[in-house]
């Protein structure tokens, strides 16, 4: 079972990022969700909730995020972003990782 949950609509992105009490991700990509990604959401997900969207299927999603480079991932907390790496650098995925610990 895929660790994320697929987001189709702004409404979804709207719901899934105003989560309160609990750090949510999400997960910018094209084609398909990276094996990597999939571990890391299961090894934090009792810490996060974690989405992912399709860039090439939602291209309004890279206005909608500030996204310049894919794979991307948004941290947010009580609806406020935290964190944003593009292309996902092992640096900025250790910054979440850190904050996700």
């Amino acid at each position: 079972m895929p660790a994320h949950t697929e987001l189709n609509s702004k409404v979804d992105f709207d719901n899934a990022i105003g989560t309160q009490g609990k750090y949510v991700l999400v997960h910018a990509y094209s084609g398909q969700v990276l094996d990597k990604a999939e571990e890391f959401a299961q090894k934090y997900a009792s810490n996060c909730d974690f989405y992912a969207v399709d860039t090439a299927k939602e291209p309004k999603t890279k206005d909608y995020f500030g996204i310049t480079q894919t794979p991307a991932a948004m941290l947010y907390k009580d609806g406020k972003q935290v964190v944003k790496v593009e292309g996902k650098t092992a640096e900025g995925m250790g910054k979440i990782a850190q904050l996700l610990s």
